[in-house]
């Protein structure tokens, strides 16, 4: 184009005074208020599962996220938006063609905008709306890092991940923001280049350029609005988390804080008053300092004495000796006047003025000292003198002794005639006694022990004792010696002649000369007895009477056995050679009237040998099949064990009744129970009495190992708690449970089962919990069968509290008084053979059937007195019956004896305090959602019906919720979403209708109970405990609400193994190559606030910890409702959208 047709067109100095009208970015949010984040809430949605597809701006998909909370994939549609909408910098262009078509039109311009605006620039106003965007990220609570540096806090380490994704997607939108100011900055700069260089002023349309400005602001909106949301829904879904972290985090920060204050204001006192005490310590030191005496120095002092001493000829060592003695000597003196100081002083001079005292006086010369020492001794001689006393020391001397004509051997004898004493021989004194040489002796007849006998020089009255030899010369005659008994040897020098019984306690020796007839040594006719050891040959033969043993060689013979050598004996019962003690034998060849004692002596029955057996005692099985008259009740502590697993089959007669009643400390191996029918089972507590803690101590469960149970209906092992005391146990080891359409193991009614190694095949139910059993399992299997681990509902009422102090809404503590009444027993009704009694107390004693009651010092009567009970554990018994108010009725055990009540007695509910895995709700029981079932599947839908549920009319309820799956234009199944709560009575199901037709389906929902499970409680003081829940409350429990405490039915299961379970219970149809089916919601039922813990492989190789983790060994993928609804699966791929 020509420079002349240029001169034409407007320049922009044309438009400068209407700048004005060229809007800027402040004069259009002037227009439109920015949006706050309250101006884009909307109604808070539910989080639903589904499978999201998510498209970019030109619709098509490019990801497939599943369980995504919906505002996520609208997000990333934004985001994709955003890149797609970012305009890049236009191209520079000519537009000569076009300047001649707006020619005509520039007059309109100049009338319509007279000046053209000022091109402006938006960085403050960008800048302004990034403080704003970065004042709202800053609200967002951040997670602060110490959190998981302190032990006290709890671990949320997983928000702190969480929240440094908030922080990337922030930094993503911020990045955005910036490319956007940028692009728009760098477009305007080009705009402005164009019209100073290409001369575009006639050109530019203001319309574009306000269009643009117009589009930018939009965007900026639409961009606000959903950042906005982001931050509604990152708020909306942390928000209990965030109250949480707040709550904890502000707590410990508070505490943290008055803890450092405390500190620093200890340290600051303590600093300050040790700061005193130091001063007033360093002025005491200084004083004292001041006013220590001026040190002398003695060197001049020593050197001159030494100087005299030298001129003097003066030795000061010598000196120093001299000291030295005269101190010894005075410490002598001082120890002698101190030991010999007179009784008393002078009764003339007065008291403290003796010259002697005080006893540690000191001398100035050694005269003082010698003078003092005089006078002392002078003291000691006045003292002896008055003693008195003296005179004659001998005898002889004495006036009253005349010792004339003395000889050896004279005595001293009494003269009355002249009253003196005399001397004289023994003979002198009487013509009785005479002593010589010799010794004593007499001529006259001596009685002793009463008077002399006419014709016996000695006669003795009474018994005689000697230590020596008795001689008599002469015969020995008296006819009527009844026992002669001697410690020696009795000689006789002629003929021994017995007539009647000889008794020889020692040895007897007799000569080789045959005594007797026909060549015998000895010939005793009539009987012979001897007391001692009698050796027959060189030893080989001993016959020993005081123990009763006769020994042959090697083979010993007592009074209750005879033994082959070490290992062969055989009992004085027994007939065969196979006997051990405490050991029975029961085999196929066997007899019942048999003591059962060896194996050729054996009992035939299993029955007979454990109804002899005592505790401690094992009944041996030999193969065989055996059919018992059932039930076989084992007493206490006896084992009955088989040959083999494979080879001893146990049946009983009557299939309905349990084969073996076992109680505490049995066990049973190596066995096979068969043909038991539903409701028998294999093993069982006994169900006509209870089995007791017989003996007193820890309880000793009943043992089954390496055992099978194949039948039926039957149940393999049924562990009753109402049938056994203390802990209720049952044990097992390797007990396989092929129990076609029956039970593998029941445990009921507070019953515990330990479980190792426990195999299952086919069992309508493999394992059940009812009524606050619970059973621990490990290492054991599942396979076939209908359903796998079951738990059901919870036992009966234990005991209840008060609550004390109300507790909030998502609150998981609560205090409680569970404190109750003791009642006094005032009359007990005892039936002995059955154990039941019905007991009386003294007011309303508030139990409830299954409870347990504490009974103390009940004071019966019998054959044998009176008696305090219970004497020993169990203390505590189960309420089976409650009549009336004051009376109820427990089992006290069987006894064999009657027993009459005599007075005393309490009664109180056993509480101890709440433990972990105990179910507990307040005041009402309120009721969740558990199952869906179609009634009518109906028809024609064509697309998916609406599955609506009532609301629930308890507080802060939630409303369920769920969806179907149809098949062939029918719902086949409807799959809950959420359970809700706070439902008092079973809500409606509604299906909308269908798409052709009126063929509505219908539904109907089914209920299960919601508990609080107990995670722990604190010790009871003064009846007051604090609880603390495992989940938080769902409603508010105010003050009084009543909490109502039970035991749960539970499993807990590691390590287990799920095989085709659902499949069927005949094993001829349920594997999969006859058609089996598996139906994986089978492995694990619970109902009724029941529980399973468990971690488990299924035949797949899936691994499954609990309900809601699985993962799947084919695909590697992990799946499970609560991980598909972590912020993790949520935010995961949002993050992979945006990368």
């Amino acid at each position: 184009m020509s420079d002349d047709k240029n001169k034409n067109l407007p320049s922009i100095d044309d438009f400068e005074k209407s700048d004005q009208e060229l809007p800027s970015l402040a004069d259009l949010v002037e227009e439109k208020d920015l949006p706050s984040v309250e101006s884009y809430i909307e109604k808070e949605e539910e989080i639903e599962e589904s499978t999201q597809t998510i498209e970019d701006a030109n619709g098509e998909t490019f990801a497939e996220v599943k369980d995504v909370v919906p505002p996520w994939p609208e997000l990333l549609r934004l985001v994709n938006d955003l890149k797609e909408s970012i305009p890049e910098i236009p191209e520079i262009k000519s537009y000569d063609s076009e300047l001649e078509e707006l020619l005509t039109h520039i007059e309109q311009v100049k009338e319509s905008i007279p000046e053209v605006p000022e091109v402006r620039y938006y960085e403050d106003d960008i800048e302004s709306l990034k403080e704003d965007i970065e004042g709202v990220r800053a609200d967002i609570p951040k997670f602060p890092k110490w959190v998981n540096e302190v032990n006290e806090v709890p671990d949320f380490s997983w928000i702190g991940k969480t929240f440094s994704v908030i922080d990337d997607d922030f930094e993503r939108v911020n990045d955005n923001l910036r490319t956007l100011k940028d692009t728009f900055n760098q477009d305007i700069e080009n705009l402005t280049e164009n019209f100073d260089t290409k001369n575009f002023e006639k050109k530019v349309e203001i319309k574009e350029v306000k269009n643009y400005l117009q589009e930018t602001k939009d965007k900026i909106y639409e961009e606000l609005k959903e950042t906005a949301l982001k931050i509604y829904e990152y708020r909306n879904q942390f928000k209990d988390d965030d109250r949480k972290l707040k709550k904890n985090v502000l707590s410990k920060l508070n505490e943290a804080k008055q803890n450092i204050d405390k500190r620093i204001d200890e340290s600051n006192n303590k600093y300050h008053n040790a700061n005193k005490e130091l001063k007033i310590y360093f002025d005491g030191l200084k004083e004292e300092v001041a006013n220590l005496p001026e040190v002398k120095y003695y060197d001049k002092d020593i050197k001159k004495l030494s100087e005299k001493s030298d001129r003097h000829g003066v030795n000061i060592a010598e000196l120093y000796k001299i000291v030295e003695s005269i101190k010894g000597k005075q410490e002598v003196l001082k120890e002698e006047l101190v030991n010999n100081r007179p009784i008393a002083p002078d009764p003339a001079e007065k008291q403290g003025d003796d010259p002697l005292t005080p006893t540690d006086q000191k001398f100035a010369t050694l005269q003082d000292l010698a003078a003092n020492y005089r006078l002392f001794v002078n003291r000691v001689e006045q003292q002896l003198y008055t003693i008195g006393g003296g005179g004659a020391g001998f005898i002889k001397d004495l006036d009253d002794v005349n010792i004339d004509g003395l000889q050896n051997n004279y005595v001293l004898k009494w003269q009355a005639s002249n009253s003196r004493w005399v001397v004289g021989n023994v003979g002198g004194l009487s013509s009785t006694w005479i002593k010589d040489d010799v010794g004593i002796h007499t001529l006259s007849a001596v009685g002793l022990g009463t008077t002399a006998k006419s014709g016996y020089q000695l006669y003795v009255q009474g018994d005689i004792f000697t230590t020596g030899n008795i001689s008599a010369a002469g015969t020995i005659t008296y006819d009527d010696v009844t026992n002669v008994d001697s410690i020696g040897i009795i000689t006789g020098r002629k003929d021994l002649q017995i007539n009647r019984n000889a008794t020889i306690l020692g040895i007897t020796t007799i000569g080789s000369a045959n005594v007797g007839t026909s060549g015998t040594t000895l010939l005793v006719k009539g009987n012979a007895r001897v007391t001692g050891i009698l050796s027959v040959g060189e030893g080989t033969v001993t016959i020993d009477g005081d123990s009763n043993t006769v020994n042959v060689g090697v083979v010993t013979i007592t009074n209750s056995q005879v033994m082959l050598g070490d290992n062969v004996s055989i009992n004085a019962t027994a007939t065969g050679i196979n006997s051990c003690p405490q050991v029975l034998y029961v085999a196929k060849d066997g007899d019942d009237d048999n003591n059962g004692t060896s194996i050729d002596n054996a009992k035939l029955t299993i029955k007979a040998a454990v109804g002899i057996a005592k505790s401690g005692y094992t009944v041996k099985v030999m193969s065989g099949t055996y059919v018992e008259t059932n039930p076989i009740e084992v007493p206490a502590n006896v084992s009955v064990v088989g040959d083999d697993q494979r080879s001893v089959n146990v049946i009983g007669s009557t299939s309905e009744k349990d084969i073996f009643s076992v109680r505490k400390g049995v066990k049973l191996a190596n066995m096979t129970f068969q043909n038991h029918i539903a409701p028998a089972a294999a093993v069982g507590f006994p169900t006509g009495e209870i089995a007791e803690n017989v003996g007193g101590g820890k309880w000793k469960g009943p043992y089954v190992q390496n055992c099978t149970s194949d039948t039926t209906t039957g149940t393999g092992i049924r562990i009753d708690g109402k049938q056994a005391r203390l802990l209720k146990t049952m044990n097992v080891d390797a007990f396989t449970q092929f129990n076609q359409g029956g039970v593998g193991v029941a445990v009921t009614n507070g019953g515990f089962a330990q479980l190792v190694s426990l195999f299952t095949i086919c069992c309508d139910e493999a394992v059940t919990c009812d009524s606050g059993g619970q059973a621990d399992i490990a290492n054991s299997n599942c396979s076939f069968g209908t359903k796998g681990l079951v738990a059901r509902g919870v036992g009966p009422l234990q005991f209840t509290g008060i609550v004390t102090s109300t507790a909030a809404v998502s609150q998981d503590k609560v205090v409680l008084d569970i404190s109750t009444p003791t009642r006094t027993i005032t009359g007990v009704a005892y039936t002995h053979t059955t154990g039941q009694a019905t007991i009386t107390t003294n007011a309303a004693h508030g139990f409830q059937v299954g409870m347990g009651v504490t009974l103390a010092n009940i004071v019966f009567s019998c054959s044998f007195g009176q008696k305090t009970y219970p004497h020993k554990k169990p203390f505590v018994f189960e309420v089976d019956e409650v009549p009336t108010s004051t009376t109820f009725q427990v089992n006290l055990g069987i006894s064999t004896l009657s027993h009459t009540y005599v007075s005393g007695g309490t009664a109180a509910i056993d509480i101890d305090r709440p433990y972990d895995g105990q179910q507990v709700f307040f005041n009402t029981l309120f009721e969740q959602v558990q199952t869906i079932t179609v009634g009518s599947g109906g028809t024609g839908y064509t697309s998916t019906p609406t599955v609506t549920l009532d609301a629930p009319s308890g507080p802060n309820g939630e409303t369920a919720t769920a969806f179907a799956t149809l098949e062939d234009e029918s719902v086949k199944s409807i799959t809950i979403i959420s359970s809700g709560s706070q439902y008092t009575e079973t809500p409606d199901v509604t299906i909308s209708a269908p798409n052709v037709g009126v063929n509505t389906a219908t539904a109907t929902a089914g209920m299960s109970p919601i508990y609080y499970a107990i995670n722990s409680s604190t010790p009871v003081v003064s009846g007051i405990t604090t609880v603390t829940l495992g989940t938080n409350l769902l409603n508010a429990v105010g003050v009084n609400s009543t909490a109502s405490f039970f035991q749960q039915s539970k499993i807990i299961a590691s390590s287990h193994t799920f095989e085709y379970v659902g499949s069927g219970n005949t094993i001829a149809t349920a594997t999969p190559k006859r058609g089996g089916v598996t139906i994986q919601a089978n492995e694990v039922v619970t109902s009724d606030g029941g529980k399973v813990i468990y971690t488990s492989t299924d035949q797949a190789g899936n691994f499954r910890i609990g309900d809601d983790l699985q993962i799947n060994q084919e695909t590697g993928t992990i799946s499970g409702r609560s991980f598909s609804k972590s912020l993790f699966t949520e935010v995961t791929p949002f993050i992979l959208a945006l990368s």
